[in-house]
């Protein structure tokens, strides 16, 4: 039951009662009267109840007359009907979450032949098969008459499980379901970072280098794809970086860059051979520095034997290793005094003093020759102390 038609009459004083309604319900059954109403968008309607005793498409006819002139008008349209015992067509999915990582995906799609129906006419249950207790269904309506159904569910160990998926249709009970495989994998270890071989410098494990087109390397699952994207801190979006594979013994690298100075924090997405799922897993953070420590004249006695020296280097910050060799040098070759003053933001500025006996001036020299920083750059001398320095 329900409308079936509507009409509208350039009289604007014309009731309900000036018209009749014939249906010709298109399955060679007999006729039936329909009820004219005043629609409420304007105009009148036209409501009758029927019974198809078969599905199909059917040829649906209403005639409209004035009683007063006996003048008819027809409409014609069509009645698509379906089976209300019809019940939804699953099929269950494969998927392959990580053990102890909450997933969340599709895992089944069914169809069902009407297609006026939406996702609010079906409600899903998803039977995970891990012993635990179901739960609901998430239904997305696709193209004409599909749907899919997506779930979320935390495994506590890896395993082969069989799930189950029932859609029900609410209006009447009438459900489907199919069965599906759950291949609960175990996290596959990745690890990444700058390659000892990029990372310059004193030490080969403090992730800072002086070369803009670094090695990266790490460990995955073997002959998983790594794709590695940088990102800058404070800077938004990625940029991709390039693609690998690791090989049998899961060891992956790749040469990187140009770039830019400054810390990055990269990250790949890890695929496995078998494809899915697809990870996505933070490298190591490290420093990217091209440009040596700055030495500069702070202050310097009347007599000239005493001075007071800032090193500083914001990126990868002051090799103190190379400070305390330098240090060495100084007091075995020129008898020097050295105190170092302050260190600050690990690092970052070192304010020190030197005094060198008389005629020792030129063993300053030595200062622009063995000061680096940390990624493995030279200083770069300022014009204070660098005419210091060459005094004689």
């Amino acid at each position: 039951s329900g409308t079936v038609a509507t009409f509208t009459d350039s009289n604007p004083n014309s009731q309900p009662g000036n018209f009749t309604a014939e249906v010709d319900w298109g399955d060679g059954s007999p006729t039936s009267a329909g009820s004219i109403a005043f629609n409420p968008g304007g105009g009148f309607r036209v409501t009758a109840q029927h019974t198809y005793t078969a599905t199909g498409s059917f040829a649906l006819r209403v005639t409209i007359v004035r009683t007063s002139s006996g003048q008819a008008v027809v409409a014609q349209g069509t009645a698509g009907v379906v089976s209300a015992l019809l019940s939804p067509d699953v099929t269950a999915m494969t998927i392959a979450p990580i053990a102890e990582r909450r997933f969340f995906g599709p895992v089944a799609s069914f169809t069902f032949p009407d297609p006026g129906l939406l996702s609010e006419a079906f409600a899903a249950v998803i039977d995970w098969g891990d012993g635990g207790p179901t739960s609901p269904g998430t239904i997305a309506k696709g193209a004409v008459g599909t749907f899919t159904v997506s779930g979320q569910r935390e495994f506590a160990r890896p395993g082969t499980l069989t799930t189950k998926v029932t859609v029900y249709r609410v209006s009447n009970g009438q459900s489907g379901s199919d069965t599906g495989v759950a291949l609960v994998l175990a996290e596959q270890p990745f690890s990444g970072g700058l390659d000892p071989i990029s990372d310059t410098g004193a030490s080969s494990a403090d992730a800072k280098t002086s070369t803009r087109e670094p090695r990266l390397s790490g460990y995955a699952q073997p002959f998983a794809l790594i794709q590695v994207y940088s990102r800058r801190p404070n800077l938004q979006g990625s940029r991709a970086l390039g693609q690998t594979i690791a090989g049998a013994n899961g060891f992956w690298t790749l040469v990187v860059g140009p770039l830019d100075d400054g810390v990055q924090e990269p990250y790949a997405t890890v695929t496995p051979p078998n494809g899915s799922p697809l990870l996505i897993r933070p490298l190591r953070s490290f420093v990217v520095d091209t440009n040596g420590p700055v030495v500069q004249l702070v202050s310097r006695t009347r007599g000239g034997r005493t001075v007071v020296l800032r090193i500083s280097d914001e990126l990868s910050g002051v090799d103190q290793k190379a400070l305390q060799t330098l240090r060495s040098s100084l007091v075995a070759q020129a008898r020097a005094r050295w105190k170092v003053l302050a260190t600050v933001d690990e690092s970052k500025v070192v304010t020190l003093r030197v005094s060198l006996p008389a005629r020792r001036d030129r063993s300053l020299g030595l200062l622009a020759e063995m000061i680096r920083d940390q990624a493995g750059n030279r200083a770069a001398v300022g014009p204070s102390f660098a005419r210091l320095a060459r005094r004689g």
